[in-house]
């Protein structure tokens, strides 16, 4: 263990013996010369004075840790805020993205689809000795009017 250091204060002790002295000469000068009344009326006066002294320094002490902590609150509350608005700046970027994308999916649908119908008016303008010569599906070349068997004909 560590050797126990004894430290006095003795200037604070000096001080406070002092001041002690001071208020017991003065209660009793003030009791010899007035009257044990005056002197516990003016002993009451000094001791509701220093009260009220230390109520208003407790109170200062109280108004501005509340103040403190008021001032932390809305500083929380500003970076949340500042959070949040962050959190919607990154939500609608996604969301402008989202819509890009699909723009773009939509006008390569479009230009397959323009592509698909350019490639069907191209046959269809073709002579038929043209046409590819695959065999076409007997369900492709019945007529839609008469009643069709779910069967596929070769």
């Amino acid at each position: 263990m560590y050797p126990v250091e004894r430290r006095r204060n003795w200037p604070g002790m000096i001080i406070i013996v002092a001041v002690l002295g001071f208020i017991c000469l003065s209660v009793w000068w003030m009791t010899a010369n007035f009257g044990a009344t005056f002197a516990m009326a003016v002993c009451g006066s000094l001791l509701g004075a220093t009260l009220l002294g230390f109520g208003v320094m407790l109170n200062q002490r109280n108004t501005e840790t509340t103040l403190g902590n008021a001032a932390d609150f809305n500083r929380s509350i500003a970076m949340t805020e500042k959070a949040r608005q962050g959190t919607y700046r990154e939500g609608a970027r996604l969301e402008r993205d989202a819509f890009n994308a699909r723009a773009r999916l939509q006008v390569i649908d479009e230009r397959r689809v323009d592509q698909m119908a350019q490639q069907r008016a191209k046959m269809l303008t073709m002579n038929q000795s043209q046409l590819p010569t695959e065999k076409t599906p007997a369900w492709l070349l019945e007529d839609e009017s008469e009643e069709v068997d779910a069967r596929w004909y070769e």
